[in-house]
C-alpha cells in the first residue's frame, strides 16, 4: 500500500515557517523568498502565493479589490498581519523606499528642485514632470533668426563701416575702391596693398557684400 502525502492547512505550514523577531515586532518569514523579498508559499491547486497576503487573509479576509498590502514595518519578509494594510497603489508607492519615492517625500527633484504646483505639472501619460529639469534637458534658447532677429527689429543698433573703431576705411575710400575696379585697369590685389586691407575685404566690397550702405 501506497502512503499519501497529507499536506498540512496552509495556516499550520504558514506558522511552522515563521519566527517572531522581538527588536521590531516583525515576524520573518523562513521560507522561499523571491528576487524582490517576498515570501512564497504553496495553496490549494498547487498555486504559490505571497506569504504576507496569505497572513492578512487568514486574519483579516480578502484584501478589498482594487487594493494591495503595504508593508508598515517597511520589511517585505514580514508576515505579522498587523503590519499590514490594505491600500491603494498610490499610497503604496508613496511610502515605499523607491529612489523615486524617496524624492517625492522630501519635496524637490532628484536634481534640488523644488516640487511645487507651480514647478510641477503632469505629462499627457500621467507622470510628474519638473519644469527646471525640462528646461535643463533641452538646453539654451534657439536664436532668434530672419524678421525676429535683433538686428531686424533694432537696425540703428548696428555698428557697420565708420562706426566701428577699427575700420581702416571711409565711406568715402570705399566708394573710391569701387569706381577704379569698375573702370578696370586694376584688380583686388593692388587695391589691397595700396589701402592696407586684405584682398578679401576689397572682394566684398565690390561685390557689396560688406559697406552696403555707401555708394
Amino acid at each position: 500500500m501506497i502512503a499519501m502525502r497529507v499536506t498540512k492547512p496552509v495556516a499550520e505550514r504558514l506558522d511552522n515557517l515563521s519566527m517572531p523577531e522581538p527588536n521590531s515586532g516583525c515576524t520573518l518569514f523562513l521560507g522561499h523568498l523571491n528576487n524582490r523579498g517576498y515570501g512564497a508559499i504553496g495553496v490549494a491547486g498547487g498555486r504559490k502565493a505571497y506569504a504576507h497576503r496569505v497572513a492578512y487573509e487568514l486574519a483579516y479576509g480578502p484584501v478589498p479589490a482594487g487594493l494591495e498590502l503595504d508593508h508598515r514595518c517597511r520589511n517585505r519578509a514580514c508576515v505579522n498581519p498587523r503590519h499590514l494594510e490594505a491600500v491603494t497603489r498610490r499610497v503604496n508607492w508613496e511610502r515605499g523606499m523607491a529612489r523615486t519615492a524617496v524624492i517625492w517625500r522630501s519635496g524637490t527633484c532628484g536634481r534640488g528642485h523644488q516640487q511645487d504646483t507651480k514647478n510641477v505639472y503632469v505629462s499627457p501619460g500621467g507622470q510628474r514632470q519638473c519644469r527646471v529639469c525640462n528646461k535643463l534637458r533641452q538646453g539654451p534658447p534657439r536664436l532668434a533668426s530672419g524678421e525676429h532677429h535683433w538686428s531686424r527689429r533694432l537696425p540703428n543698433r548696428i555698428v557697420r563701416g565708420e562706426r566701428i573703431g577699427t575700420s581702416k576705411l571711409t565711406a568715402a575710400l570705399v566708394a573710391d575702391i569701387r569706381s577704379r575696379y569698375a573702370a578696370g585697369g586694376i584688380g583686388y590685389g593692388p587695391l589691397a596693398r595700396e589701402y592696407g586691407v586684405s584682398k578679401a575685404v576689397i572682394a566684398k566690397i565690390v561685390q557689396r557684400k560688406s559697406w552696403i550702405a555707401a555708394i
